[in-house]
This record gives structure tokens, C-alpha cells and sequence, in this order.
């Protein structure tokens, strides 16, 4: 059983269970690219095994375990069962033995990893699900000894704590100064509350379409912003800018300005479309630069090695 990454090997769902994939050994691996996706590890088949969420952490600690499968269902159960096994530092996090219990039928899965600091952002097959298990804990008296020991530490630990202040910080919160606002600031305060809520209480479609020009506005003066400038900028709820951003912008997901939105390329000025091709070619030409950067320095030690050999 092999551990996986912190990106693609682990995951977890909401009922309090994480799931992890293990490869199958003796499957054939045929090599296959499509476009951005990568099929050479698609014929691997892979072991889903549902673990309880608190042994996650451990796992990508630890060591490699053992995984131990049966190979035929239980005569009177009709169920496969095996052992999951964790080595190392995991041992002394979580508990060391778990019962997998497999499932007759697995679903039609395929994990998938990708690299989002890629410029690419190219997406790799790692193999196919061929069985989906579920493990739980063997309960027994080390495991019990394990939650008596957790539940008293918990119950020991204090309440309230006590925390003493510098001499810095008493003295900051000693002479704190609470500035009053004067009568002209309260009156601008009362009319920017009052203009934000006749703009509220806008009907639907009126606030769509003068949110939207002040969006096309702001995009002038940048060409990605991320949701919280946005909603900041324009004053208005992220969640309310959502269904706007998704049929005015594209988000993007990886590569320079990840996590960041701009405009739909059907949305943009001349001079927009232009920026962006610019600020590609100019990746490109630093990717490229780097690359040629490398094959020098890979030659240059080639050659010196070579020198080293002869005499």
C-alpha cells in the first residue's frame, strides 16, 4: 500500500470519514496523453479505503503499512474482510490496526491529480477504482485504554486560563483613546447608510444591470481581482456578486492568478484582449528563458564532468 499526497491521495467528506487510495500491484500501465489530461496510469487499479477522518493526519505522517486482503468473500457472511496496518509514527497517533471490510460491487471512479501552481494546470489519471472499502477500528483493550486516557485529559484540562499583560501592552490599553465622531461626520454616515439602502431595495433587474456597469468599471483599472477586492470595492455582499461573476467573468483555477476572476473574452475591450495576449507571450518567452537557462547549465556540467573523466 502506498501513501499518498496531501493533494490527490486524501480527501474528506462530510460524515466525519476521510478516504485514501492505494495501488493495486500487477496491474498494466498502458502510456496515453490527451490534450491536458494524462491517461498513461489509467489501467492501474486502485484500492478506495474510507478511514475515520481523525487517523488522516497520521497516515501522512507515517510510514508505509500493510494492507491485508482476502481473496475470496466469507462463506457464511458473504463479505470480504481484511486488515489495515499502520507503521511508524502513526502507531503511537491513531489506532494501529483496522478491519476493511470490502464492497461487492465498486463504482465507476477514476482519482485524479493536478498541480494548481502549474501554469498548465494539467490534470493526471492515476489509476481507476477496481475495489471501495471501508475500515474501522478493531475495538479493543488498547483502544479502549486510548479513549479513557483522552476523555481524563480532556476533563483535567482547565476552563479558563489567566493571561498577564506587559508593561506594553497596559500601557496601550491604559491610554486608549476613544475619538467621537462630530456632527458632520454622523450626518455623512446616516446618508451613506440611506443611499445604500435605496440601492438594496433596487428591483432585481435595475441592480443587475448598474452593478454590472460599475463591474465593467472596475475592470478598467485592473484585469483580475479577487472576490473579497470586489465585493469591498463595490460595496456589495460576496454572495449576492456570485451569480454576476459567474455569467460576467471566468475564475480562474490555476496559474499566475490563481483564485483571481476577470472578464469573459466576449466582455473585454480591444485593448483588454490585447494586454492579456501580451502578458501569455510574455510567460512563454520566461518559460522558455528558463528552459534554455537549464539545458545550458545541464551542458556546461556535462562538459565539465567530461574534463574530470579524461584526466
Amino acid at each position: 500500500m502506498k501513501r499518498g499526497s496531501d493533494e490527490d491521495g486524501y480527501e474528506e467528506d462530510d460524515d466525519g470519514f476521510g478516504e485514501f487510495a492505494a495501488v493495486e500491484e500487477g496491474e498494466s500501465i498502458v502510456g496515453k496523453r490527451t490534450g491536458d489530461v494524462d491517461f498513461s496510469s489509467y489501467g492501474r487499479g486502485l484500492y478506495l479505503v474510507k478511514v475515520p477522518a481523525r487517523i488522516i493526519d497520521a497516515l501522512k505522517k507515517g510510514d508505509e503499512g500493510k494492507l491485508r486482503l482476502p481473496t475470496a468473500a466469507d462463506e457464511e457472511t458473504g463479505i470480504a474482510k481484511g486488515e489495515l496496518l499502520l507503521g511508524g509514527d502513526a502507531a503511537e497517533h491513531a489506532t494501529s490496526k483496522f478491519e476493511v471490510q470490502i464492497k461487492p460491487e465498486a463504482q465507476d471512479v477514476l482519482v485524479f491529480s493536478s498541480d494548481r501552481k502549474d501554469d498548465d494546470g494539467k490534470v493526471k489519471i492515476e489509476g481507476k477504482v477496481s475495489h471501495q472499502c471501508v475500515a474501522r477500528p478493531v475495538i479493543d483493550s488498547k483502544f479502549r485504554s486510548r479513549l479513557r486516557q483522552n476523555v481524563k485529559s480532556k476533563a483535567a484540562a482547565p476552563q479558563r486560563k489567566m493571561q498577564i499583560l506587559n508593561d506594553e501592552e497596559y500601557r496601550k490599553a491604559e491610554h486608549r483613546v476613544v475619538k467621537m465622531k462630530t456632527a458632520q461626520e454622523i450626518r455623512e454616515l446616516k446618508y451613506q447608510r440611506e443611499q445604500k439602502r435605496r440601492y438594496v431595495d433596487l428591483p432585481e433587474a435595475q441592480w443587475k444591470e448598474r452593478t454590472t456597469t460599475r463591474l465593467f468599471q472596475l475592470f478598467e483599472k485592473r484585469s483580475h481581482w479577487s472576490l473579497t477586492d470586489i465585493a469591498d470595492a463595490l460595496d456589495e455582499p460576496q454572495q449576492r456578486l456570485k451569480a454576476l461573476l459567474g455569467e460576467a467573468c471566468v475564475y480562474n483555477k490555476s496559474g499566475p492568478h490563481r483564485n483571481m476572476y476577470e472578464l469573459r473574452d466576449e466582455f473585454k475591450t480591444v485593448e483588454q484582449r490585447k494586454q492579456k495576449e501580451d502578458e501569455i507571450e510574455a510567460r512563454r518567452e520566461a518559460r522558455l528563458a528558463e528552459q534554455e537557462k537549464q539545458r545550458r547549465l545541464r551542458e556546461e556540467k556535462e562538459a565539465y564532468e567530461k574534463q574530470f573523466r579524461d584526466k
